[in-house]
């Protein structure tokens, strides 16, 4: 069984996309997987093939590696003085119920 059924709608949609669709177009697949109808090493060959191309998909995401740490202690700083200076100047929300 080819390996696009599982590795374009699936690793795509979570990598590209953010979401899974549902539902699952390769159902009938995984309840074979479940009811034992499938061998060991299919599955073992197919997940290799699968990792490889996981990771040629990350390498092409447009997410960054790691979180741009400057710019959120910016708006952290931003949002923190807007607070305080809505808070002093009496144009804060009652927060009391």
């Amino acid at each position: 069984m080819p390996l696009e059924w599982f590795q374009d709608p699936e690793i795509r949609n979570v990598v590209q996309e953010g979401h899974i669709t549902l539902p699952r177009p390769e159902a009938d697949f995984l309840r074979s997987i479940r009811n034992g109808e499938v061998q060991f090493e299919q599955l073992e060959l197919e997940y290799e093939q699968l990792d490889a191309r996981l990771s040629e998909l990350i390498e092409q995401a447009p997410l960054r590696r790691f979180p741009d740490w400057k710019a959120i202690d910016e708006l952290y700083y931003d949002i923190t003085v807007d607070v305080i200076v809505d808070f002093l100047a009496g144009r804060h929300a009652n927060t009391v119920s």
